[in-house]
């Protein structure tokens, strides 16, 4: 820790960012007795794929849009570490930084989300399907090409409001 009062960690404003977020607050607690819940901060940051959100994030610099100015604040010591989903990061390590630890990984499986149909396979033809990641549009192309898949952006709650507003028939 620094000779700061507090250990900052950096993270996203999102729920389930910052869910990860607590939840390794809550770990550096349980294994750290020099540290409390009143030792350790978390600091949202804003990324360019907060800001932008209606914009591909290959459009605004691919892998790395929701970590840059994180990084940029652990660079400038304004924070002490910060907590990424691990898809989120690019492959090449920024200088001076690191990746020093992984908590366990959650449940990897995608979750299939509609108001009329129970499976993905009981989709009628030509249903619109919202989901964030060129990998998972790969993937639905091939279990069905009778249906339109549609790259969407936001965080999880986001996403869900697009459905509920119909915006798509289903979210991946």
């Amino acid at each position: 820790m620094t000779n700061k009062k507090k250990l900052i960690i950096g993270s996203r404003g999102s729920k389930l960012s910052l869910a990860y977020s607590n939840h390794v607050k809550k770990l550096l607690i349980k294994f750290n007795s020099q540290v409390d819940d009143n030792s350790i901060e978390i600091k949202i940051i804003k990324t360019s794929g907060d800001i932008f959100q209606n914009k591909r994030i290959s459009d605004i610099g691919g892998k790395g849009v929701f970590c840059k100015q994180i990084e940029e604040e652990l660079l400038d010591s304004k924070i002490d570490l910060a907590v990424h989903s691990l898809k989120d990061l690019p492959t090449i390590t920024t200088d001076g930084l690191c990746v020093n630890a992984v908590v366990k990984r959650n449940d990897p499986r995608d979750a299939f989300l509609s108001y009329s149909n129970k499976s993905f396979f009981e989709l009628k033809p030509k249903a619109k399907i919202g989901t964030s990641s060129f990998r998972r549009q790969a993937q639905l192309n091939l279990l069905r090409n009778d249906i339109k898949i549609v790259a969407m952006r936001g965080n999880i709650d986001t996403r869900i409001r697009k459905l509920k507003d119909k915006e798509f028939n289903e979210i991946v």
